[in-house]
Parts: structure tokens; C-alpha cells; sequence
């Protein structure tokens, strides 16, 4: 069951790694509106995403029965760690190091844990396999953006 969470993020590492060099500095950099994320923010964001659930992850499988899923300021995060500025080559690698890592925390969560509840910010219940899925899905569609985001000023 893990398994196929596991391969959806490993094919989402090598969706994007072979594009990163063929992607020119101006599109990461382009923002296509006020208040919009460029391409390098959105790998930013992935970042983010995967040091939350990471944590979340790992909580999970060390034990913690019921666990309460709490938002978090992505904005605010995009902003704070100033990921517009950051050299490419070390975005992707810490994105693709920390996936690497929820691979292995997933990979060695015990089956048992997957039915284990959990309450999302919305106050609604969930399961920890539909987490562990919904941050593949999550993940999917962010690279969808950065690869498929058209760019329209150079």
C-alpha cells in the first residue's frame, strides 16, 4: 500500500529533474500576477510542504495515536526563506532530499498505523494513508504548475 505513495513521489523527482536546466532563470523568476508564486516559489512551497509533512510523518509512525494536522502560513514561509533568491541548483536538491526522506519514513511506517485517524485544520477526520496520499497528490500538482506554467514577459 505505502509502496505506490512511495513510487508517485519518486516519479514526481524524476518528473522534474531532467527540466530544471532546460527551464531559463526568467521563467523560474516570472511571476504572472501580483500576488502569484513564480516557478521558484512553487518548488519553494514543495519545500515547505515536505518539511511539515515530514514532521507529520514522522510523529505518526513514532507513535502518536491520534494526530492533529495544523495549518501553516505558506505564504508567509515562501517569504521567509526568500526562495526567489535561492540558487536553483540548491532548491531542488533540498526538495529532492527531504522527498528522498519521506520515502524512507513511509517505507518503514508500520501498515497497522495507515487506518489511525487524524484531524485535519477543518476539524474533519481523516486517515493517515489518505495523508500520506494526499501529499503525493498535493505534490503532482505543484510540478504540474512549475513545468506547465506558461510564461508570458522574458
Amino acid at each position: 500500500m505505502q509502496q505506490q505513495i512511495i513510487n508517485k513521489i519518486n516519479e514526481g523527482i524524476e518528473l522534474l529533474k531532467p527540466q530544471v536546466h532546460s527551464i531559463p532563470e526568467a521563467h523560474w523568476l516570472y511571476r504572472r500576477a501580483a500576488g502569484k508564486w513564480s516557478k521558484k516559489e512553487e518548488l519553494g512551497h514543495l519545500v515547505d510542504s515536505a518539511l511539515n509533512n515530514l514532521k507529520r510523518f514522522s510523529e505518526i509512525s513514532a507513535g502518536e495515536v491520534m494526530h492533529t494536522i495544523s495549518s501553516y502560513p505558506q505564504d508567509g514561509l515562501v517569504i521567509a526563506n526568500d526562495y526567489q533568491e535561492m540558487n536553483i541548483d540548491q532548491l531542488v536538491q533540498l526538495w529532492e532530499l527531504l522527498n528522498l526522506q519521506i520515502c524512507r519514513v513511509i517505507e518503514r511506517m508500520p501498515e497497522n498505523l495507515l487506518g489511525n485517524k487524524i484531524l485535519l485544520p477543518d476539524g474533519t477526520g481523516q486517515t493517515v494513508h489518505w495523508l500520506l496520499e494526499d501529499y503525493a497528490v498535493h505534490l503532482h500538482h505543484h510540478l504540474k504548475v512549475i513545468t506547465e506554467m506558461p510564461v508570458e514577459a522574458e
